[in-house]
């Protein structure tokens, strides 16, 4: 039989509680499912505090930059066919960045 001073140093067994799962209102639980890159809507409000994100982040955006930009520009016409038309322009507007035509 394990002693104190033994069983202080155990760590402790089983699950673990989510922090989703003490959200005082509806509000605050969108806020922490929106910081789980699951359920992130856009990499680039996520913050650099977070290194599964920043992973994301890296995979991304690790192709040529003429490549990024067609997959920019066919992510801008998926949500322009959704109605979503801000989404629509920011995506065009980076496959635009990507493309250098802010150098033309």
């Amino acid at each position: 039989m394990p002693d104190e001073s033994t069983a202080t140093q155990l760590p402790e067994i089983g699950p673990v509680p989510s922090p989703v799962s003490h959200a005082d209102n509806l509000d605050d639980l969108v806020q922490k499912l929106r910081s789980t890159p699951l359920f992130m809507t856009d990499l680039d409000d996520a913050g650099e505090d977070n290194p599964a994100v920043e992973a994301l982040k890296t995979l991304a955006y690790d192709e040529p930059p003429e490549e990024m930009a067609q997959n920019l520009k066919t992510e801008g016409n998926e949500q322009f066919k959704l109605r979503n038309y801000r989404e629509a322009v920011k995506f065009y507007t980076r496959a635009l960045e990507y493309d250098g035509h802010e150098n033309r």
